[in-house]
Order: structure tokens, then C-alpha cells, then sequence
């Protein structure tokens, strides 16, 4: 079964979009952590 390229194309942008925002979220917890970290050594 062959995919118009159009298609193709929309499922190709699709995907680069989702790994986009699967980066973003990974940094955004990478971040959160961080900083969690950070306020829980100044409480102790």
C-alpha cells in the first residue's frame, strides 16, 4: 500500500512535531526537577 506523498508529507510534519514536543515536555520536567531539587536543599 502506497501513501500519497502528500500524506507522507503531513504524517512526516506530524511526527517532527510530536518529537518537538516530546523534547519540550522533557526539558520542562528536567527543569521542574531541578528546581525542586534546589528549594529542598535550601529547606534543609
Amino acid at each position: 500500500m502506497k501513501l500519497p506523498l502528500e500524506t507522507f508529507r503531513i504524517l512526516k510534519r506530524l511526527g517532527q512535531e510530536r518529537r518537538r514536543l516530546a523534547i519540550e515536555v522533557q526539558r520542562q520536567l528536567l527543569i521542574r526537577s531541578i528546581v525542586l531539587n534546589e528549594i529542598r536543599r535550601k529547606e534543609r
